[in-house]
């Protein structure tokens, strides 16, 4: 449940709330050895969760050596705060093998047949592989890939790869390293999924990225991490920079200084920034403090170019008050070139 109140001088006051359940299901023969499991109920299939939420049911039959094979039908909540669902049905179908407990080589292959209030709509592969040929070295990859029929207006007849991510690491004890690559381009769909997408957009756009990151542990209270990052799509390109040093123990062994450095030059907007967290505990609480800055020039202005600074500070307490309860405080305030914000929440989880 979600309760939200604005008031703005000079305007009337607005208020939002806003119920759902996110997660809320059922399931039997969860067991690696059952034979048989099920699971009904809004949930995401923890064998095909390229699929997203469901509302309904899907059973799993687990064979020898590895393999198991299932599938499911249902409705397939919006991807909005509400939660609205009923106007997307569709069924599923799924086949995976595991090699053995430590996943040395497993892989998937599901498809997918939706439905957009009666109307065929979507009808989708997915692929997913890893293999893990040392302890430290894993490879990873999934793809989606649409087939387009004559209902579809804007594709025509055929296929289309809409989603590719292949991504290998290598992780030592005091050193590691990745290199990830993806590819993403926007589906013709009848499901209300994206917002004001041009046909020329679902005909010929696609984001294309490229990303290397590492660590590496000098000593055993500071560790250090980068990435950087490109993408291009039809239009434009861009690249992220990024640097984070952590230094464990700076004021007490359960403390930890984090000080990020980056710089973004994307697609709208592009500038440097930096952030601040010092995370301690207490006992059994949990406290974080933060400050972050943030210089930003935006380039597509109808005014031109102008050049902003934006800056936050938070405070986020955490702390269980038993053996199944939990609660999370926080407040944050925005503040710099136009900005003049505050937030405060909290987060109260019980388990049963």
């Amino acid at each position: 449940f979600r309760a939200r109140h604005i008031e703005l001088p000079g305007a009337p006051d607005e208020r939002d709330h806003t119920g759902r359940i996110d997660l809320a299901s059922v399931a039997f023969g969860t067991e690696a050895y059952a034979p048989i499991g099920a699971e009904f109920g809004r949930f995401l299939s923890p064998h095909l969760p390229e699929i997203g939420l469901l509302d309904g049911a899907e059973v799993v039959l687990r064979f020898e050596h590895g393999i198991r094979v299932g599938g499911g039908f249902g409705a397939y909540p919006r991807p909005f705060p509400a939660r609205n669902s009923g106007d997307d049905l569709g069924v599923h179908a799924f086949i995976d093998y595991v090699s053995d407990e430590q996943r040395t080589l497993s892989a998937a292959v599901g498809v997918q047949k939706t439905w957009h209030r009666g109307a065929p709509d979507r009808d989708l592969l997915l692929l997913r592989s890893q293999w893990r040929p040392s302890r430290a070295w894993s490879v990873f990859g999934n793809a989606k890939v649409d087939y387009y029929t004559g209902s579809d207006t804007i594709q025509g007849r055929g296929t289309e790869l809409t989603e590719l991510m292949l991504q290998s690491r290598w992780s030592g004890s005091q050193v590691g390293v990745g290199l990830t690559g993806s590819h993403f381009a926007w589906p013709e769909l009848k499901r209300f999924e994206y917002q004001f997408l041009s046909p020329e957009l679902v005909r010929d756009g696609a984001v294309d990225r490229v990303s290397l990151d590492g660590w590496c542990r000098p000593s055993k209270s500071v560790s250090l991490r980068a990435r950087a990052d490109r993408f291009e799509d039809d239009v434009r390109d861009g690249t992220s920079l990024r640097a984070t040093v952590t230094w464990q123990g700076m004021l007490g062994a359960r403390s930890a200084l984090v000080v990020t450095g980056f710089r973004n030059d994307g697609s709208f907007s592009s500038g440097p920034g930096a952030s601040v967290l010092l995370r301690d505990r207490f006992g059994a609480c949990r406290v974080q403090l933060g400050y972050r800055w943030h210089r930003y020039s935006l380039d597509r202005l109808v005014t031109g170019p102008e050049t902003f600074v934006r800056e936050s500070a938070e405070v986020r307490v955490s702390w269980p008050l038993g053996d199944r309860t939990d609660l999370d405080l926080s407040g944050e305030h925005w503040f710099g070139d136009g900005n003049d914000a505050f937030a405060v929440s909290f987060y109260l989880q019980w388990r049963f």
